[in-house]
């Protein structure tokens, strides 16, 4: 079961083997994959296998970034201070961004959300899986 705030701040694009890829409603190209393995929380609570799954996931989408976006930096975290179902998130930074050079966390988006884009991130991931 997914999280509510999971939920509603995020559109559901696709789904790989072990996770559920979503794009954060915010104007950076945000993505936060959420594995299908119900009360998991930290990364470790995976078995070894489960985690090589989600690193082949997270090399996925960051190689669909490095085809589509152009980006400065990939961040990478697994926070879950304030959701604590386990969550990776995938994001393209830029340097003209709105937090550069400090993390984006506690920052509020600053440009409504494109429904067009899930449209797109949908249709990319989908010529890719």
């Amino acid at each position: 079961m997914l999280d509510h705030r999971l939920e509603k701040d995020t559109a559901l694009i696709g789904e790989l083997s072990i996770s559920q890829v979503r794009l954060m409603r915010d104007e950076l190209t945000w993505f936060v994959l959420v594995p299908n393995i119900p009360n998991a929380v930290e990364l470790t609570d995976l078995d070894f296998e489960l985690q090589t799954g989600i690193l082949e996931e997270i090399n996925f989408i960051t190689e669909l970034l490095c085809e589509f976006v152009k980006y400065d930096k990939i961040n990478i975290a697994t926070i879950g201070n304030v959701v604590s179902q386990l969550h990776i998130h995938i994001i393209a930074r830029h340097k003209n961004d709105r937090a550069w050079p400090n993390t984006i966390w506690g920052t509020e988006s600053i440009d409504d959300f494109k429904n067009e884009q899930i449209e797109l991130w949908k249709s990319r991931i989908a010529k890719k899986v």
